[in-house]
């Protein structure tokens, strides 16, 4: 019958738009969660208002560094999510103007300070109507950390350098200027200047190892090193300094202390320099004591001195390149 004809035609159409509105769904679910997949997996923080200034989107980045979620802030103006009034201002500042927005270095409170570098740009609809802004910020905390290192070290370096240099010229200076002719004066100055390039020639040759040790590509050569041995000829090669300080050098070792595998000259350097900084920190009348402790497959050696100590605030540095307080 014609009307059950056009029944059939009318049923045939809405199961046709039932499979295209669920392809659709598909699809749009589809997209929404490949661009959620990037929001995740990006190195910098996201965050994106509507035109009314209330959040829409922040990824994982930027629920990191402020410490908060993302369901608890949609919906909610910027500044009840990251309480910072600049960072508010430079939002508004975009929304309204609808220009981009890029501030290179913004101290924020999160609740240890970070610096941000924000680059803010308007979302515009049709005719240029107003939609929103999404933001891109970028940790740069440690690059600036790191950027304060060099600058210290270069300025550090050059400073232990310069010293000797200067020390070295001016000495020959004077002996042009006519006390090379008194032998006596003459000789005094040379062990001065003999001393003074033996100085550069060792700070040279700690840049050289610092750069051997940092070369990804070079690998140590370790050998069976015998730990007691190593220490015993530390301590004799600077047990004279301490005395003449009146510090007390002692050693606490045990006779069955096994060998280690490592680089004797690294290993060398390492106990010279733990034990010439307790030397020249230890004041007269002070105690220094190296030992061994052997637990289980692991032995630790120690050096503990009644010395001034390091102070609080040089400790998260104490292991830079140069670092002088």
């Amino acid at each position: 019958m014609e009307g059950e004809g056009e029944l059939d035609d009318l049923a045939w159409s809405i199961n046709f738009m039932a499979r295209e509105l669920k392809e659709n769904l598909a699809n749009i679910t589809e997209e929404r969660n490949r661009a959620r997949a990037i929001l995740n997996s990006m190195a910098d923080g996201v965050i994106a208002l509507d035109k009314y200034g209330r959040v829409i989107l922040l990824n994982p980045v930027v629920e990191s560094i402020f410490k908060v979620k993302e369901k608890e802030c949609i919906g909610n103006i910027l500044i009840k999510v990251i309480r910072n009034y600049e960072l508010e201002q430079l939002f508004n500042r975009a929304l309204y103007s609808l220009q981009p927005t890029l501030v290179n270095d913004l101290q924020v409170l999160t609740p240890e300070p970070r610096l941000l570098r924000i680059h803010i740009t308007p979302l515009k609809g049709a005719n240029g109507r107003k939609m929103g802004v999404v933001c891109l910020m970028r940790d740069v905390t440690e690059q600036k950390r790191l950027e304060q290192i060099r600058t210290e070290f270069v300025a550090n370096v050059s400073h232990e350098l310069r010293t000797p240099l200067t020390s070295i010229n001016g000495f020959l200076e004077t002996l042009l200027d006519g006390a090379i002719d008194n032998p006596k004066v003459a000789r005094n100055f040379l062990e001065i200047m003999n001393g003074e390039s033996k100085r550069l020639s060792r700070l040279i040759d700690d840049l050289l190892k610092l750069s051997s040790l940092e070369d990804k590509k070079s690998s140590l050569n370790k050998q069976p090193v015998n730990l007691k041995e190593l220490i015993c000829e530390t301590v004799k090669m600077l047990s004279a300094r301490a005395q003449e300080k009146g510090i007390a050098l002692t050693m606490v070792i045990p006779d069955d202390l096994p060998e280690v595998p490592g680089e004797r000259g690294f290993l060398e350097q390492v106990l010279i320099n733990l034990l010439d900084n307790a030397v020249k920190y230890t004041l007269s009348g002070g105690t220094i004591e190296i030992g061994a402790l052997v637990n289980g497959k692991e032995i630790k050696v120690y050096v503990a001195d009644t010395g001034i100590g390091i102070p609080e605030e040089s400790l998260p540095r104490v292991f830079e390149r140069f670092y002088s307080r």
